[in-house]
């Protein structure tokens, strides 16, 4: 009896791949015309895309998939990577000139780019590759962009390529449109496409912690791969080969995955349910193509178990398609039984989006929608193109460059050379005007924070360790670590004033390391008498120290604005070239609307998103309120977003507090935004966001409303959802709003139906065709709390210009969830 043939499986898969291929060098002796065939096991490669790809593979190393895949991540954000500790997973930064190891902001145009720039390192990593799976979610940059050209590379090789991709939530929506396009492009490079749909994981794992129900997507792949690896690889009861696994591939088209497990007498019959009632992929089985079935069970599977599994499975099928299967018997499952199914060549309505999408033969036909498309263009391509020669390092510009050393000695091909604006001094000081020479106290306004001065003492280590992880990424080599610049910009008194108690508040170690807080007046005592013992370092920049010597702007925003056009040079030392830029102030005095729509204009110049965060006076300040409109027209101009809080909402939501708190509760609400969508871009959360979304949402230069919301307890969702319209910040009809950016924070039982009926909640209050982005986290400290943070842009109300404020209107609506849910709007 022939130990390799009839031996445990079990215990030939633990030799390992070199003691298996010799126990096959001495077999194949035996063998009659094996001379010169190779013991090689097919190399199969999972590759993990983009952020979710790569979740997807550290979740698979994690559940230990079998050794004989080789795991592979790649992305743009060499951070992730780095958080991608396993040591049996190959890690590859794609496009690190193009990026900087940034990341590509959510465009899936730079996640192309950054794919094909680096072919070669993708190419050697799947070099020999027989199978591979690529793994990305849809809807992103990195995934949505890369993903299709990974799948190329590989198929191009030789590879049988299969991409198990998963589809964003429907309140997604500009997620959705640029997910069914990366489809539509990696349909037409791989074998098979298999869909998960995310929002039926809300269905399945309601009551699951949003981390758990993730992971039966995750589980789902991993159980699939080790099945179809266990079968291909390790002799079986009923073997699959790479002829039976080839045959149904090639031509699969789209595809949907199921997994199920039984027990008992009735084992099979509650497997094959299981399997068809949780499907993550709502699909039409008629006439499918092809299936592939893959069998495990304890000692007790039977031959006629495994038959009748397959014939339960396969009724509708088509009569001529292709059907394989394979049974394993793992002594480890005992009375179970588990089966992995995949059918080809299915049809899917989600994918079809309605209108702009057909399905026949499991081919997605997408008709492209231009004017939505055209807002996930990064900027380097849109119509207007500007050449910088000392374009920094980051997201766009090159590696780590200094200004000594630019990207480009000459400007690429249909780009213009920017010449610095001369009526600011730059070049030639405005007529009457001298150069600025910087003020002795505030003469090196603190720039960029650099790695290679953390801000943290105890960063000086993480500092090293870095750079010594960086070492085993692929592509990383040159790349230096740098947190994406999000900047905080407090303009006159009362921006001043809102720095303040952010530093005092202080904010997460996260936040510490990617955020910077900038004081900006024209009031020296003001910036002298700010709190010194911050747990936050403030920058505080003087500006037009020769024109008021420091005195202030006297309510005039023309002297406010004359002083930052004087400071020109040193305002854009000290916003720098960052990403994103909050810009507080008050509007209605002089330093906060005059000067502001400047800083934000030098912001907007360095390539930032711009989100301008202003008060609006009370009613009895009428003189004020004049100047604050025309002060937010200014602003609008420069800003993609200008959120509005009105003092006079702000005393109705807090009348009894004492002045000092009723201030703070703004102050609180821009803290809670700043720092839970900054948080959210930073490190790696259940449910992502990331820049191209608040482009997508905030880039209309429109009117913003800010709202905060908050649940506890058995009714927390409702109660979030409530207080989170029930307090706004300013009066807004809600049938106007045209986008929504949710940001929802819970402890670590928030599951994935409660924040998704939060982000649904909050999305039905607003226009059906408006652009909603969310992004879901899990903080510990919260407990069994929920915390929701919503922008809503496009608002229009009484207090603020409407259509460059030649005419204002308001009309008293209430959010159509409130009725749904039968809640009294206060």
């Amino acid at each position: 009896m022939e130990p390799f043939i009839y031996g445990n499986s079990e215990d030939i898969f633990k030799m390992g791949r070199e003691s298996s291929n010799e126990n096959i060098k001495q077999q194949r002796s035996t063998i009659l015309g094996a001379e010169g065939v190779s013991v090689e096991n097919p190399k199969i490669c999972v590759v993990g895309v983009g952020g979710g790809g790569c979740n997807t593979i550290r979740r698979l190393s994690e559940m230990r998939v079998t050794h004989e895949v080789e795991l592979i991540a790649m992305n743009t954000d060499v951070k992730q990577l780095r958080m991608t500790e396993n040591v049996r997973i190959k890690k590859i930064l794609i496009g690190a000139k193009l990026t900087g190891g940034q990341g590509a902001g959510g465009y899936p145009t730079v996640g192309e780019e950054a794919a094909v720039a680096s072919n070669q390192d993708i190419a050697q990593a799947l070099e020999g590759a027989r199978i591979v799976f690529v793994s990305a979610g849809m809807g992103g940059g990195t995934g949505t962009g890369g993903a299709p050209i990974v799948a190329k590379i590989a198929r191009d090789k030789g590879a049988i390529v299969i991409s198990v991709i998963t589809f964003p939530f429907r309140l997604e929506r500009a997620r959705v449109v640029k997910a069914r396009e990366g489809i539509e492009k990696l349909k037409e490079v791989s074998h098979t496409v298999i869909v998960l749909d995310n929002n039926l994981l809300v269905q399945y794992a309601p009551n699951l912690p949003m981390d758990e129900a993730f992971k039966i997507a995750d589980d789902v792949i991993g159980k699939a791969i080790d099945g179809i690896t266990h079968s291909i690889l390790i002799p079986s009861l009923i073997n699959l080969d790479l002829a039976d696994f080839m045959t149904i591939m090639k031509t699969g088209g789209i595809a949907m995955i199921s997994v199920g497990q039984g027990a008992g007498p009735k084992k099979v019959e509650e497997a094959v349910a299981a399997v068809r009632n949780q499907p993550l992929l709502e699909v039409d089985t008629m006439g499918a193509t092809g299936a592939l079935i893959h069998i495990t069970g304890g000692s007790t599977l039977s031959l006629n178990d495994a038959n009748k599994a397959g014939d339960m499975l396969t009724e509708n099928v088509s009569q001529n398609a292709p059907v394989i299967w394979g049974a394993r018997v793992n002594e480890k499952m005992g009375d179970k039984v588990e089966i992995v199914l995949i059918i080809t060549g299915i049809k899917s309505n989600l994918l079809s989006g309605g209108s702009n999408v057909s399905m026949e033969g499991g081919k997605i036909n997408v008709q492209s929608q231009p004017t939505q498309q055209q807002q996930f263009q990064p900027q380097q391509t849109q119509q207007k193109r500007v050449y910088e020669p000392t374009w920094p390092a980051g997201r766009y510009g090159g590696t780590s460059q200094t200004e000594q050393q630019p990207v480009y000695t000459q400007p690429p091909q249909g780009y213009e050379v920017q010449q610095p604006p001369q009526r600011y001094g730059v070049q030639q000081p405005p007529q009457g005007y001298e150069v600025q020479q910087p003020h002795p106290d505030y003469a090196q306004p603190s720039k960029p924070q650099s790695r290679q001065r953390p801000i943290l003492i105890e960063d000086t280590e993480a500092f090293a360790r870095e750079q010594e992880e960086l070492k085993n990424i692929m592509g990383a080599e040159g790349i230096e670590l740098e947190d994406p610049k999000i900047v905080v910009v407090g303009v006159g008194g009362g921006g001043g004033n809102s720095i303040t108690r952010l530093s005092e508040a202080g904010l997460s170690k996260t936040c510490l390391r990617s955020t910077r807080l900038v004081a900006i007046n024209t009031d020296k005592r003001a910036l002298v008498e700010m709190v010194k013992e911050d747990k936050v370092p403030i920058s505080k920049v003087l500006i037009g120290g020769k024109m008021t010597r420091g005195m202030g702007a006297g309510g005039y925003p023309d002297v406010g604005e004359k002083a930052a056009e004087e400071s020109f040079n040193l305002l854009q030392q000290a916003i720098g070239k960052p990403q994103l830029v909050f810009l507080g102030m008050g509007m209605g005095g002089g330093t906060g609307t005059g000067a502001g729509p400047v800083v934000a204009k030098i912001a907007k110049q360095a390539g930032a998103i711009v989100v301008g965060i202003v008060t609006y006076p009370f009613n009895l300040e009428r003189a004020r309120q004049d100047k604050a409109k025309k002060g937010i027209e200014r602003l609008m101009q420069y800003c993609d977003t200008v959120v509005v809080i009105d003092n006079e909402k702000l005393r109705a939501a807090a009348p009894n507090m004492p002045m000092n708190e009723a201030f703070m509760f703004a102050d609180k609400v821009i803290q809670d935004a700043v720092q839970g969508i900054t948080e959210t871009i930073m490190v790696p959360s259940l449910i992502n966001l990331d820049f191209a979304d608040i482009k997508s949402t905030m880039g209309n230069k429109e009117i913003s409303l800010i709202c905060v919301g908050e649940g506890e307890g058995p009714d927390k969702v409702k109660q979030a959802i409530v207080s989170t319209f029930n307090k706004p910040l300013l009066d807004v009809n809600y049938g106007d709003i045209n986008g929504a950016l949710i940001h929802i924070t819970g402890g670590m039982n928030m599951t994935l139906d409660e924040a998704h009926t939060i982000g649904e909640g909050i999305s039905k209050g607003v226009k059906k065709n408006a652009n909603v982005v969310w992004g879901a986290r899990i903080d510990q400290k919260l407990g069994d709390k929920i915390k929701v943070v919503a922008i809503l842009t496009g608002v229009k109300g009484k207090s603020i210009p409407v259509e460059g404020g030649k005419n204002s209107r308001y009309i008293s609506s209430t959010p159509s969830i409130f009725d749904d849910m039968g809640i009294t709007y206060l």
